[in-house]
């Protein structure tokens, strides 16, 4: 009672008084009797049976059974040991093994031991985070290194093998122009393939100090290449004027030689052809001589048997004429039918010898053009035919020899004329990029992927081993540790 500060109280069977004596003023109170006796009983049996017993320096170990505290309900066991979650702490990288949290949960009253537990998370990249410009900057120079010995890798390896194939620019030079020689060329741009797979071998992200120079040696790579190509288009485009010109000068005399002596077959012909157009002319002129004489006999048979017709002709008009000239004198009055009949028949036949008369006419008077058929000549037509046929095709054969003697001839006096081949392209610029982007101020990380967020620099990094190496690195481009992402981050 005393322990627990209750203040000084006496209890009797008589009376119960409290003193109050720590009050302003003293007060003492007295219960009554009855009241008194009750309190006295209860504390009595308290004292033999307690229920419980109050114990205000005992420690919680020491305890057994339940305890009942402060707000329960009901009493509850004593806890040996207890596991806390702390749940997860984004730990920076340089500071991960000693890093706890701000604060811990609270420790139930009833536990005896409390055992805290967090998880420790790498610090990463925030969400968000871009590749940091320096990085961007660099990536573009590398690509650009990289792209641009590719293309002069290519272009190398074509020029070689434009210059060392079978039919290639060393061989056209041995052959068509031996005063030069495709061997330097050949041994320039070996040359050049080594320097560009020398070039090629570190991206400039990785020498960036020597960044500057390697740039300014591909450009001068470039620009020997280039000359390179340009000359080697030049002797190339004068070794196939060589080679056309050869070829093309064998060709002249070739057809010079095949015409001159074709020339000669062709005018043996042509003296022949003129001989046999001689004999073919006699010939013609025979058979003309004869089919005229024969001509000319038909024709005095066919006159004379026009006159002997005429002489016909002549007596039956003049007979026709006198009948009709008779039957006018008899029909004096009305003549009979009869007489009308026979008058129709005089003058038809009067008609008929008028009509015959002057067809004989004018047959005598065409005799001088009129010429016997065929059939009634005998050989005669068909030899002349014959004659003329030979004698045109010599014409024709004499008139083709000698048009081709004219073109022998143009081609045997033709003046050698050179026909260039085309000009050869010049080489393709636009295969190579112009410039390169510029060279980032700074140097790139030399480990892990630097991130920019919210302007701050975060450097990511993939193992614990590259932790410590990664720390001046970091600090030289002021940029915090972090875990690198597990996959790309936006």
């Amino acid at each position: 009672w005393t322990d627990t500060g209750l203040p000084r109280t006496a209890v009797t069977r008589q009376r119960m008084v409290l003193d109050l004596v720590e009050l302003p003023i003293a007060l003492q109170l007295e219960w009554p009797r009855a009241k008194a006796i009750e309190i006295f009983h209860q504390l009595d049996r308290a004292v033999q049976r307690p229920a419980w017993e109050f114990h205000p320096a005992r420690r919680l170990g020491d305890i057994k059974g339940k305890v009942l505290t402060t707000g329960a309900t009901q009493p509850a066991k004593i806890v040996r040991s207890i596991d806390l979650d702390a749940g997860e702490l984004d730990a920076p990288l340089t500071d991960f093994d000693t890093a706890r949290p701000d604060s811990l949960p609270d420790i139930p009253p009833l536990a005896l031991e409390a055992v805290f537990q967090w998880r420790r998370v790498p610090a990463a990249v925030p969400p968000g985070a871009r590749p940091a410009e320096i990085d961007r900057g660099w990536t573009a120079v590398d690509e650009w290194a990289s792209r641009r010995t590719g293309i002069l890798r290519d272009i190398l390896r074509k020029t070689l093998d434009e210059l060392e194939s079978p039919q290639g620019l060393s061989s056209l030079l041995r052959r068509w122009l031996p005063s030069r020689s495709g061997d330097t060329l050949v041994s320039k741009c070996k040359q050049l393939r080594d320097e560009v797979d020398e070039v090629g071998e570190s991206p400039p992200s990785q020498v960036p100090e020597e960044t500057p120079a390697l740039l300014e040696r591909l450009a001068r790579i470039t620009s020997t290449l280039d000359e390179l190509r340009r000359n080697a288009r030049d002797q190339w485009q004068a070794a196939k004027e060589a080679q056309a010109k050869e070829r093309q000068r064998e060709a002249w005399e070739t057809r010079r030689a095949a015409a001159e002596a074709e020339l000669k077959d062709v005018r043996e012909k042509l003296a022949a052809n003129e001989q046999a157009h001689g004999k073919a002319t006699e010939r013609l002129q025979a058979a003309q001589e004869a089919l005229d004489a024969v001509v000319t006999a038909k024709r005095r048979e066919r006159q004379a048997s026009l006159e002997r017709e005429r002489t016909e002709l002549d007596e039956k008009l003049e007979a026709a004429r006198a009948r009709r000239k008779s039957l006018d004198a008899d029909s004096k009055g009305r003549p009979s039918r009869a007489a009308r009949k026979e008058r129709k028949e005089t003058n038809r036949r009067v008609s008929n010898a008028e009509k015959a008369v002057g067809r004989n006419k004018r047959e005598r008077e065409s005799l001088a053009a009129w010429f016997p058929p065929k059939a009634v000549m005998g050989d005669a037509s068909t030899q002349l035919d014959e004659a003329r046929k030979e004698v045109s095709d010599l014409q024709s054969g004499a008139h083709g020899l000698s048009e081709k003697i004219r073109e022998l001839e143009r081609t045997a006096s033709e003046a050698f004329h050179f026909d260039p081949p085309p000009k050869l392209p010049a080489p393709s610029g636009n295969e190579v990029d112009s410039d390169p982007p510029p060279i980032p101020s700074e140097a790139p990380p030399e480990l892990g992927d630097l991130y920019e967020h919210q302007r701050r620099r975060y450097l990511a990094i993939r193992t614990w081993e590259q932790l410590e190496p990664a720390q001046p690195v970091a600090e030289r481009l002021g940029a915090e540790l972090v875990a690198a992402p597990s996959r790309s981050v936006a």
